[in-house]
């Protein structure tokens, strides 16, 4: 059970960190046409929030099935403080930031800017892999 938790686990990192890159591709290296919005918002709502959540749900189970004690594990405070961060960034900024943009990409007169959702893309990649460094040094320190 705790192998295909973590075959998820892994699953869900690759889903978010890489539909994180290529939604900053997409919005460095081509024109901001409602085709790309739409392929970026698509991105974001398919690949980046359900990887998010399978991590999230499948890290809660990994930790309940390991009989991990949150306040005997500082790694896993620091892992769990992180995860919280990139979801609240992404409820709280990120939803209505994707709307705002979605909404301008429709009406031909306003211009659209993403140099926001790029950084904040940047920096959801960033906390993933520092996310996911913290649960590797821990894993060498004390392999299961």
């Amino acid at each position: 059970m705790v192998l295909a938790l973590r075959i998820l686990h892994h699953m869900g990192n690759s889903l978010f960190i890489s539909s994180l890159v290529y939604i900053v591709f997409l919005l460095q290296f081509q024109e901001e046409t409602f085709l790309t919005i739409r392929l970026v918002s698509l991105l974001f709502y398919i690949f980046t929030v359900p990887g998010l959540i399978l991590v999230f749900i499948t890290g809660i189970l990994l930790i309940v099935y390991q009989n991990y004690v949150l306040k005997e594990e500082n790694w896993l405070k620091l892992k769990g403080v992180f995860t919280l961060l990139i979801m609240l960034v992404i409820i709280l900024v990120f939803f209505p930031e994707m709307k705002s943009v979605i909404r301008a990409s429709v009406s031909p007169e306003i211009d659209v800017h993403t140099g926001w959702l790029t950084v904040l893309c940047l920096g959801f990649f960033f906390l993933a892999i520092s996310n996911m460094a913290i649960a590797f040094s821990h894993r060498q320190q004390q392999p299961h």
